[in-house]
């Protein structure tokens, strides 16, 4: 399935590839500010939004992003 995904049986026995990255070894526990310029709830939240479609996005730096 790729990086971040793992394969997954519906319901009609059909496999699909879900987004499921691997958050064990994630330390910080509360937000982060994602080089979108989003706030996410934590790092493993950015790593779901990098899964379904933004690749290039990564952690900026830990907490809330400044207003701009």
């Amino acid at each position: 399935c790729g990086p971040g995904k793992r394969c997954k049986i519906n319901r009609r026995s059909k496999p699909r590839c879900v987004c499921a990255p691997d958050c064990s070894n994630i330390t910080w526990k509360g937000p982060v500010c994602g080089s979108d310029g989003k706030t996410y709830n934590d790092e493993c939240a950015l790593l779901k939004a990098k899964c379904k479609g933004q690749p290039d996005l990564d952690v900026q730096y830990q907490g809330k992003c400044k207003s701009k």
